[in-house]
C-alpha cells in the first residue's frame, strides 16, 4: 500500500499493515508504542540530517523487519555527508536516551538499545552501511561487501549463542536470538543492502 504526499511516497507492506492492525485490535498497541516512538526518532533523525546534506529523500518502504528512506543522490554525496546520515539516526537515538533517562527509564532504554543495535559493524543495521562506506574508501564495491558480510556473521555468531543461552534460562526471551538471526539473514537475503 503506497501514499503520496506531495512528491513523497510513503509504503507499507501488507504484512506490515496485518501486523499493526492485528496489534491494534488486540489492545496491545499501547504496549509497543515506546519502541514505535524510538523508531520514528531513528528515522527522523536520518531524514533530518538528509535535509541539511541535501539529499532529499523520495520517500519511505516500512515492512515488518526494517524501514527503509528512499534516496535520489546517495551515490553523489561525499564520504562525510554520507556517513553523518547514517549515523544521525542511532545519534537521534542516544540523544533521546541522555534526555529522558531521568524522567522516562522505559523510553530511555529503548532509545539506548535501539541507538546501540544500530551501531553494530552488520549489514542491515547503520553501523554496516558505514563500515562499507569506510571499506569503500579502500576497497571496490564487492570486496566491501565481502568484509562487511564476513564482519557481520562474526558479530552476530557469538550473539546468536548469547541469546540461545538468554533464552534457555529465561524460557520466553528470544529477542536477541532473532535479532541475531535477522542480521545473519540479511547477508544472504539482501540484494540492496548497501545501496
Amino acid at each position: 500500500m503506497t501514499f503520496r504526499v506531495k512528491g513523497f511516497t510513503i509504503g507499507f507492506t501488507y504484512p506490515t499493515l496485518a501486523f499493526l492492525s492485528i496489534l491494534l485490535i488486540s489492545g496491545t498497541l499501547s504496549g509497543y508504542a515506546y519502541c514505535f516512538a524510538a523508531l520514528t526518532i531513528h528515522e527522523l533523525g536520518h531524514l533530518f540530517m538528509m535535509k541539511l546534506c541535501g539529499a532529499e529523500p523520495s520517500g519511505i518502504n516500512v515492512s515488518l523487519f526494517d524501514i527503509k528512506i528512499i534516496q535520489r543522490s546517495r551515490h553523489s554525496l561525499s564520504f562525510v555527508r554520507d556517513a553523518l546520515i547514517i549515523l544521525a539516526g542511532p545519534a537521534a537515538n542516544l540523544i533521546m536516551f541522555a534526555l529522558f533517562f531521568p524522567f522516562c527509564a522505559v523510553f530511555s532504554a529503548v532509545n539506548l538499545m535501539l541507538g546501540a543495535f544500530n551501531l553494530l559493524p552488520a549489514s542491515g543495521v547503520d553501523g554496516g552501511q558505514l563500515l562499507f562506506l569506510i571499506l569503500l574508501r579502500r576497497f571496490g564495491a564487492r570486496k566491501s561487501a565481502l568484509i562487511t558480510d564476513i564482519t557481520t556473521v562474526a558479530v552476530c555468531v557469538p550473539m546468536f549463542f548469547v541469546g540461545l543461552t538468554v533464552l534457555l534460562y529465561s524460557k520466553y526471551n528470544f529477542s536477541l536470538l532473532f535479532l541475531s538471526l535477522y542480521l545473519i539473514l540479511t547477508v544472504f537475503m539482501r540484494e540492496d543492502k548497501y545501496l
